[in-house]
């Protein structure tokens, strides 16, 4: 059994559930990125007053491909940029003032791949310093600069003040605010200048209340770099090892054409072949790529979070520092890493491994080998059901009865046994319109009590083991040996069906099934559970055979009352065929049970404790 895989044992109709934690509404089309519908407050500075000011933040968000949506306020850290702190997981978060500082708080509206966020930044004042932070000192230590184009510099202060821990910092070049250097607690600063000319660096801070500002202006010369990196062309890719991956193989282009080491990779999927820069820009960006190597040098990735088991192509291209990119690359084709469903198929009367069944689920088809085992491999989430049938054209009458395996979509790995009813003939119906015409699958289900008609239940709750052991004590009447006729009855269903189905044990205590005698009253002879498994599978059940009913009289037709009450102990109901042992609502015409009803004992012994009967289709 492969490492993982769940071992659920479904034989013929146990359902199985499991849970989508698909987000996505229609996962074979490429998942565009959600948008932000409305924000309130839609001012992104706020000033509150520590401690009794708040301040309530809402972000409603949009999708167009419908996906469900998922929100989520953080605490940005301003010296990283990454999540300091979770503080709900609504579109709608309360911001309470306790303390004086500066908070970037985002507000984030998920999708199942994407996200898109808003900033507010949130200044509480707790009480004023006694003087303004003052700039003492400043790295490059002049303010006026040359450098080359292409160069990152490197931009500090020293700062004195109060309380330094409460002043915040803001750099700004040609007075447009850095986005990832807005508010941020520590007073470093690194740009990278790739145009010529003459730029304003300033850098700023201030405690909430006072500041003070610093500009250096730096002068840019140079030749930029126009070569874009070359071409990715021998991209490969195959499915990945986990649920949701691919693997991608590529050779490194160079940083001019051929020459140098490129920058960064980008990385797009999308579901449609990536051959123009407009399918580029509509194909989704994925995260993960390798540090780029010198030109020459073998790279791989790995690409998560894709959905598991559908196909879609996949391009690569490498970006300079100037921000030129190269060519795409040859797009090729991937099916992403899915799950994978395997098992064996039996016959249901004689639990053979069956041979060339076809096992199909969402596209996903295999055949069973000589020992009836089928593989699935890379089945997507969305997979609803597995079938499995034995005719290789459609609407061709099979051997075997088809089953349909309903689930509620992959998470994992399964493993699924079935067991098929075969096309078994009614060889001893009698009225011939019995049953559809002698339908033995009609038959099985009016017998095991699975018709589900009239709003009953398919479910059939059977005994969780056999042989059932038996308690038979010794009686007499009228100077017969009832015992024996009992054991008589248990002898004829086993010569039938060629199973060991009953064992007889000493004491009631010890017996699934105990025949009791009465002889002080007239009553029909019958059976009754009378305790049952918290699963509702029967626990332990009685035949109650009354001496005295002179109309079934037990010392001349006792074989037959025990092999009738013994077949309903079994599992089996009341036929509506003169040339069954099962015969109700009169007496039975047979003493022995039918090639019929022996091929349904048959069936029902291999079958699990609980099936759903509903799951067995007709060809």
């Amino acid at each position: 059994m492969r490492t993982g895989a769940r071992r659920l044992m479904l034989l013929l109709g146990l359902l199985v559930l499991t849970e989508s934690c698909l987000f996505q509404n229609e996962p074979l089309k490429p998942n565009s990125s959600p948008y932000i519908v409305s924000v309130n407050p839609e001012v992104y500075d706020i000033d509150l007053n520590a401690p009794l000011d708040t301040v309530t933040l809402r972000i409603t968000g949009g999708d167009p491909d419908y996906d469900q949506l998922r929100y989520r306020f953080v605490l940005i850290d301003t010296a990283t940029g990454g999540i300091d702190s979770v503080y709900c997981n609504t579109n709608r978060f309360r911001f309470e003032a306790r303390k004086g500082g500066f908070y970037r708080v985002q507000g984030r509206v998920y999708d199942n791949e994407h996200y898109v966020s808003r900033d507010w930044y949130i200044r509480v004042f707790q009480e004023a310093n006694e003087r303004p932070p003052v700039i003492i000192g400043y790295v490059p230590d002049t303010d006026s600069i040359s450098c080359v184009i292409g160069n990152t510099m490197e931009f500090r202060l020293s700062v004195d003040d109060d309380n330094l821990a409460t002043c915040l910092y803001t750099f700004l070049v040609d007075d447009v605010v850095d986005p990832y250097y807005r508010f941020i607690r520590t007073p470093r600063f690194l740009h990278r200048f790739g145009e010529n000319g003459i730029f304003k660096v300033t850098g700023l801070v201030w405690d909430g209340e006072y500041g003070d500002t610093m500009n250096w202006y730096v002068k840019v010369i140079g030749d930029p770099d126009l070569i874009p990196p070359s071409a990715i062309t021998d991209l490969e890719g195959w499915t990945g090892m986990d649920a949701g991956t691919v693997n991608l193989q590529w050779t490194a282009p160079g940083d001019d054409g051929e020459e140098g080491r490129c920058s960064i990779y980008r990385v797009r999927t999308f579901t449609i072949p990536i051959l123009t820069e407009e399918d580029w820009l509509e194909a989704s960006p994925k995260n993960g790529a390798p540090e780029p190597g010198v030109s020459g040098t073998p790279e791989t990735m790995v690409i998560d979070k894709l959905n598991p088991g559908t196909n879609m192509y996949v391009v690569v291209r490498g970006m300079d520092d100037f921000g030129n990119l190269g060519p795409i690359s040859n797009c090729i084709r991937l099916l992403v890493r899915g799950f994978d469903a395997d098992g064996y198929v039996r016959d249901a009367a004689s639990f053979l491994p069956l041979e060339d069944m076809v096992v199909s689920s969402s596209g996903v088809v295999d055949s069973t080998d000589e020992n009836g085992y089928y593989l699935l491999k890379n089945l997507p989430m969305y997979a609803d059901f597995t079938r499995v049938r034995d005719e290789k054209i459609s609407g061709e009458p099979g051997n075997y009865y088809d089953y349909e395996n309903p689930m509620n979509g992959m998470n994992d790995n399964l493993t699924i046994d079935y067991l098929l009813v075969p096309v078994l003939g009614m060889a001893d119906l009698v009225i011939k319109t019995s049953y559809d015409n002698g339908n033995f699958l009609n038959f099985f289900k009016n017998m095991a009590g699975i018709t589900g008609k009239f709003g009953m239940p398919t479910i059939f709750r059977g005994w969780n083991h056999w042989p059932l052991k038996v308690f038979n004590p010794q009686r007499e009447w009228e100077g017969m040996d009832i015992d024996s006729l009992a054991q008589v009855g248990m002898d004829c269903w086993e010569a039938a069906t060629g199973l060991v189905l009953f064992e007889g044990v000493a004491t009631p205590e010890e017996a699934d099934v105990q025949i009791v005698y009465y002889e002080t009253e007239q009553d029909n002879h019958y059976f009754i559970t009378t305790e049952v498994n918290p699963d509702g599978t029967p626990k332990k059940r009685e035949i109650r055979i009354f001496l005295t009913n002179h109309l079934s009289p037990i010392t001349i037709i006792g074989k037959m009352i025990f092999a009738h009450e013994l077949g309903h102990v079994m599992g089996l109901g009341h036929s509506l065929d003169t040339g069954h042992l099962m015969l109700g609502f009169t007496s039975p015409w047979v003493d022995e049970p039918s090639s019929d009803e022996a091929n349904l004992i048959k069936v029902i012994y291999h079958q699990p404790a609980i099936f759903d009967g509903a799951n067995i289709l007709d060809d």
